[in-house]
């Protein structure tokens, strides 16, 4: 009976592989990492060794019933995030403007609603008990195993781990909207949203969140030595950029107005874009690249690839303003006295050979300064700070010590 018990707790990809194409590591850690369900990397790396070759570690993986019923899982989860995605790509086809609208619901969170409200749904969806093969209700009561029974045991991980995932999944959806709509410079776009309520809503919450933020600063100067407030303003992670602060001067003149024309000029200026990258660098370097391929000699200069660069057609879709060289400017170049020397002792084309300023961080300064991570778990901490520095700055930021941001 306890070789029976042992046999049962073994996963079943251990059990599926062939001996021919199993290698016994002599590492007894690699061996003890057998009967066990991999739960980080080195794990996985261990299993992975007692196997001759990937694809027979990938065949057994593939094998394995919980995990078919794990991916199924993954994949059911995010059919509305997939959703979402969707629509996304549909308004980013449709011109500029309706990039910028995009942009403005996103920011206020329209897109954020559908998608975890269908999140939450799935919890009380009935398709799960067959999608992942669980046991049906019995039809007589007396028939109801308890939630401990071995037989249960796959169903009731299953069970729990679809709970922790949509959780999981719907509050980090959350926190990356709080992001979007809480921090400069990225929730100025709900000025433009499509609804004149969302707008209205976004107007507020910029004009509240400014003045916040500068009576944050203002309480840091009276009080220089109170750490707990340089922590929080430090959590924003954005106050500091010139863009930000450019954005606070010009939405405090015109009382952030969607209608005012400089206001809707920056805004239609930073969001009319793609909201990815693909086509301000990705396709502008996919261009240079099949620019360099169908050149004769196959070869470029620095001058000739920058150039290409900066003609590229894919810019101007991405809301990139071009420099267009004229004939005046040619002529300029070409006019008496210009030398190519003068250009070239600057080293426009190699970097590492132009010498930096004094107001410039040497390398070592950047080693030893401490930079804010990027990532989601930097964006939380800033949206938690946002929306504290929001509520406490009514009482003076006299609570700034219990925030948990920093």
């Amino acid at each position: 009976m306890q070789t029976q018990h042992n046999i049962q707790n073994i996963p079943s990809y251990i059990l599926l592989t062939p001996p021919c194409q199993t290698l016994r590591s002599q590492d007894p850690a690699a061996e003890s990492a057998e009967l066990l369900d991999p739960q980080t990397m080195k794990q996985l790396q261990l299993l992975r060794e007692n196997y001759s070759n990937t694809a027979a570690f990938a065949a057994d993986l593939l094998q394995d019933r919980t995990l078919q019923k794990q991916a199924r899982l993954i994949c059911h989860v995010l059919n509305p995030l997939h959703s979402e995605y969707q629509s996304d790509l549909k308004a980013h086809s449709d011109g500029q403007t309706y990039v910028l609208y995009w942009h403005g619901d996103r920011a206020s969170g329209t897109y954020y609603r559908n998608t975890v409200v269908k999140m939450f749904e799935l919890l009380k969806d009935t398709s799960i008990v067959s999608l992942l093969g669980l046991r049906q209700q019995p039809s007589l009561h007396g028939q109801i195993m308890e939630p401990s029974s071995p037989l249960l045991e796959t169903d009731t991980k299953l069970v729990q781990q679809f709970f922790r995932f949509v959780m999981e999944l719907g509050a980090n959806r959350c926190w990356s909207q709080s992001f979007w709509t809480l921090l400069f410079p990225y929730n100025i776009a709900g000025l433009y949203a499509t609804d004149t309520t969302d707008r209205r809503r976004c107007q507020m919450l910029c004009k509240r969140l400014a003045n916040a933020l500068l009576a944050l600063e203002d309480a840091i100067q009276k009080s220089p030595a109170n750490h707990d407030l340089r922590v929080l303003r430090d959590s924003l992670g954005t106050a500091d950029w010139a863009l930000v602060r450019e954005i606070l001067k010009q939405g405090h003149d015109c009382d952030w107005d969607p209608n005012d024309a400089e206001l809707r000029l920056l805004v239609f200026t930073l969001f009319a874009g793609p909201g990815s990258t693909k086509d301000s660098l990705e396709s502008a370097f996919n261009f240079l690249k099949d620019s360099v391929k169908s050149s004769k000699s196959k070869k470029m200069g620095p001058f000739t690839r920058f150039f290409y660069t900066l003609a590229n057609p894919y810019a101007r879709h991405a809301g990139v303003e071009q420099i267009r060289p004229t004939m005046e400017h040619f002529k300029d170049l070409l006019q008496e006295g210009f030398k190519d020397n003068e250009v070239l002792q600057h080293h426009l084309f190699a970097y590492k050979e132009t010498p930096l300023g004094k107001n410039f961080p040497r390398p070592e300064q950047l080693m030893n300064a401490k930079v804010r991570k990027a990532g989601f778990h930097s964006n939380r901490n800033a949206a938690a700070a946002a929306a504290f520095m929001l509520h406490d700055a009514a009482h003076g930021f006299s609570h700034a010590g219990q925030c948990w941001p920093g």
